[in-house]
């Protein structure tokens, strides 16, 4: 669906239900157009449970594979020209963006647990800080549209920006968590990131509203003269 948008990029992604030996894998690899470096991770999970990178055909090893099947996706080399990886975290909500964070570390897979090199680098938590704090511009913009084209009332984006200002997309969906995912011991230095959790559920239940108005009233009974 967003394969034909300027500035965009979606790593070639397919589905691996049969056995999960290296042979069946690496012929399903190939046969399916891929490149490598590729990356597998068991169908459904999240915050990279499960996720594996392999560099070479020669490298794939045996992996399980669940009932939900395997994802293949190409890997991107998406470091910035300071060398460290950064993710992006938007929210949409009826067209409106929401930014949620930006992480930045030294290693491709990156997740919450790189807050802990974050912690050390003041300079990048100001930069952070920085982005949540910006007021609408073209990215925004840019991620709005992306909503409408797949045609998501709300949701959440976890991309990439390249130097060039290309979007390469991770995941894009209606399954997010704005609440309770920051431990309270870390509340103190990282609660920022959830400061915008209200004006989110207000432009949800705004949506909602929205939606509830456009819908056709039900015509009212005719009257019974006794």
């Amino acid at each position: 669906m967003l394969a034909n948008i300027p500035n965009v990029y979606v790593p070639h992604t397919t589905r691996f239900l049969g056995e999960g030996r290296a042979q069946n894998l690496r012929a399903h690899i190939e046969s399916k157009g891929h490149r490598f470096p590729v990356l597998i991770r068991p169908a459904g999970t999240h915050g990279s449970a499960g996720l594996l990178k392999f560099d070479t055909p020669d490298s794939l090893t045996d992996v399980e594979c669940p009932t939900s099947g395997l994802l293949a996706i190409d890997f991107v080399d998406f470091r910035s020209g300071d060398g460290l990886y950064r993710k992006y975290r938007m929210v949409c909500v009826g067209g409106q963006t929401f930014r949620r964070h930006v992480i930045a570390t030294t290693n491709w897979n990156v997740t919450g647990n790189a807050r802990v090199d974050m912690a050390d680098r003041p300079d990048l938590v100001k930069a952070e800080k920085q982005f949540m704090g910006a007021g609408p511009g073209p990215l925004d913009r840019r991620i709005a549209q992306l909503f409408r084209i797949v045609g998501l009332d709300f949701g959440v984006i976890d991309f990439a920006l390249s130097d060039a200002g290309q979007i390469i997309i991770f995941e894009l969906n209606s399954t997010f968590q704005i609440s309770g995912s920051i431990p309270a011991e870390h509340r103190e230095r990282w609660g920022y990131l959830e400061g915008n959790n209200g004006a989110i559920v207000e432009a949800l239940l705004a949506l909602i509203v929205r939606r509830a108005n456009a819908q056709p009233q039900p015509k009212a009974a005719p009257q019974v003269s006794q």
